[in-house]
């Protein structure tokens, strides 16, 4: 069927609706008193166009109401084929219930309800039903078919991106302007939506929000994940977006160009539409089986619509993020857009800024471990040094005492001689073996003074050189990374990709035409080797005009 051409006897005119069509746009303009009406995108006629608008439309493929029908004297009515006296065909009685609907019917209504199954064409039409769900939440409570014709389609759609970035998309809660209808050639009782009210759906996305955040703020989960301390080095990363999307390498792409170790592990989910709430529940309840394996986790997705973002504003997802045992970090849309989970986890607000935080992250723990090292190496040698002075200092001391001891030793010997004269070397011996005896005991004692420093010095050591293993190993594989970048800008490199480079008598590069001038001798040097050139005849210094 082409078009449809009805009545609406209350004010006298015959209805005339079509998709876009230029030629018959000028067929119309051709019926005497017709009038195009804005609001409901048909055309209208006087009564006494019906029959030239029969004659006209009819061999274009166009359906009648009967009522149009008998408005033409030398016209039949829809045939009934074979049937009873007195029963109608399947087009009559579906004309028939579509006048009655035309009646009950005659201006067009706003219906509130949620779009499901959108379902564009490639001529521009989009198909999809209205539901209403169940006062419980669960399930569907009734359902009705809706068309957006083309040119409808395209004002609906700009009418939800200037208000808001939405779009008419599964799971979206509308308050539409529709005019009530019946397909006969189907019997498809359906609603043809003109008009949508933007600011409708944007209340009640918002709604929808604000109770969730609410919810938290009772069970006293909106702070809960915001306030996990950050980890001192968050290199092993757990990541839940879409993989291989744009978001995926965006985020990625920024840590494996920092140059630090980042470990990351990916759990796809689909972050958009009805599946979102499955797919991101059940990559937390993995993440936190295995927490202890990572030190945060990441959840990103690319820019979208505001409606396609709305998804994430979910009562479920938000209370398995706020109770998640690893602190989150969110990247999820651009730079305006805000779901639930940046309120309630800290938000990077893009997959790139996201990225950009982790590796700001990590140089500033790197740099503050390389302070740390430096400030242990600094503290022991100062130790060291003190350790080294007490040594020396009790050595001396030590050898002071035993000096001393001794002399005592003798003095008492020499009196004890002089005291007892020459009978008493005996008691002599005597008391050189007692001296001898002291000296060890002595020793053992400065000794037994001297080994508990000894550990603590060589355990010290041991943990100096444990420290500085560590701080050589982390920056020998950032000097190694940037090696690597430096090796693949060796001039030598381009070279053998084909490019040359062009020296002037004085060893300069020439890089602009303007360098040079007819005669000029200069010298190529290309991967294997130099070899001299001159410049021929032209005008040199002028650049070459296409």
């Amino acid at each position: 069927m082409t078009g449809f051409v009805s009545l609406d006897p209350d004010k006298g005119w015959i209805l005339i609706t079509f998709p876009y069509d230029p030629t018959l746009v000028e067929l119309v303009r051709t019926l005497p008193g017709r009038k195009w009406d804005p609001q409901k995108k048909t055309w209208r006629a006087p009564l006494e166009a019906a029959p030239k608008a029969v004659e006209l439309f009819k061999p274009r493929n166009f359906s009648f109401a009967p009522e149009v029908l008998e408005l033409v004297q030398d016209q039949d009515p829809p045939p009934r084929g074979e049937t009873a006296e007195g029963a109608l065909t399947v087009s009559q009685l579906n004309y028939m219930a579509r006048s009655a609907l035309n009646r009950a019917f005659p201006e067009p209504l706003w219906l509130v309800g949620e779009v499901n199954r959108p379902r564009p064409t490639p001529t521009g039409y989009l198909y999809l039903d209205f539901v209403e769900k169940r006062a419980e939440g669960e399930g569907v409570a009734a359902r009705v078919a809706g068309i957006v014709y083309p040119e409808d389609h395209l004002q609906v759609r700009d009418t939800l991106l200037r208000a808001g970035g939405l779009e008419l998309s599964d799971g979206l809660e509308v308050r539409v302007l529709v005019q009530v209808d019946l397909y006969p050639p189907r019997g498809t009782y359906q609603v043809r939506v003109l008009e949508i009210d933007p600011y409708f759906t944007l209340g009640k996305l918002a709604a929808r929000r604000e109770e969730i955040l609410a919810r938290l703020k009772e069970l006293g989960l909106l702070e809960r994940n915001r306030n996990l301390p950050w980890p001192r080095l968050p290199l092993r990363v757990a990541l839940v977006t879409s993989w291989d999307s744009n978001a995926f390498h965006d985020f990625t792409g920024v840590l494996r160009a920092s140059g630090f170790a980042f470990q990351v592990d990916v759990f796809h989910a689909r972050v958009q539409g009805r599946e979102l709430e499955e797919d991101v529940l059940r990559a937390l309840s993995w993440f936190e089986k295995h927490s202890s394996d990572y030190d945060l986790l990441a959840i990103v997705r690319g820019g979208g619509s505001a409606s396609d973002l709305a998804w994430f504003d979910n009562l479920r997802v938000a209370l398995a993020a706020a109770r998640h045992p690893l602190k989150i970090l969110v990247g999820i849309g651009h730079t305006l857009d805000r779901t639930v989970l940046d309120e309630i986890a800290f938000s990077a607000r893009t997959p790139t800024e996201a990225g950009e935080f982790l590796v700001r992250l990590a140089g500033e723990e790197s740099e503050s471990l390389e302070k740390t090292a430096e400030d242990i190496l600094l503290g022991a040698e100062e130790i060291l040094g003190r350790e080294k002075a007490d040594l020396a200092s009790l050595a001396q001391r030590t050898a002071r005492a035993l000096k001393g001891r001794i002399e005592g030793e003798r003095r008492l010997l020499r009196e004890a001689a002089l005291r007892a004269g020459r009978g008493t070397l005996f008691q002599i011996s005597l008391e050189k073996e007692r001296l001898l005896e002291g000296v060890p005991r002595i020793l053992r004692l400065a000794l037994a003074r001297l080994a508990p420093l000894e550990g603590e010095i060589r355990a010290l050591g041991r943990r100096i050189l444990k420290e500085g293993e560590k701080l050589l190993a982390r920056e020998g594989e950032v000097l190694e990374g940037r090696a690597l970048r430096i090796q693949a800008l060796d001039p030598k490199k381009v070279l053998q990709r084909g490019f040359a480079l062009v020296r002037d008598a004085g060893g300069r590069i020439v890089n602009t035409v303007a360098r040079v001038a007819p005669g000029d001798a200069l010298e190529v040097e290309v991967s294997d080797g130099r070899f001299p050139v001159k410049v021929g005849g032209g005008n040199g210094g002028e650049k070459e005009r296409g």
